[in-house]
């Protein structure tokens, strides 16, 4: 299996995604579509009981942001465990 990922929100400036992990997974490719390498990319955790994944930032370009996760995590939920919000460069206008 992978992360799934499900779009909360995807405007021209930024998108939001949450993921959630039920097995031993550890990457989430997110394509985001904002034209260019994001400025800056938020990780909000979502769960705050049990074990919590270390989530990072792994890798982003003008297309995808990569987000890894560095251990599994016991106990596992099928409620999103990562909240993911992605900017566009503000020097880039529309």
């Amino acid at each position: 299996m992978a992360i799934v990922q499900t779009v909360v929100w995807q405007g021209p400036d930024s998108k939001i995604v949450d993921l959630t992990s039920n097995d031993n997974a550890t990457d989430a490719v997110i394509p985001h579509n904002l034209g260019a390498t994001p400025q800056d990319v938020a990780l909000t955790l979502l769960r705050t009981q049990g074990a919590i994944n270390l989530w990072r930032v792994s890798a982003m370009d003008a297309t995808n942001v990569t987000v890894s996760k560095t251990e599994d995590e016991s106990g596992e939920s099928a409620s999103p465990q990562l909240r993911v919000i992605i900017r566009r460069p503000h020097s880039i206008g529309r």
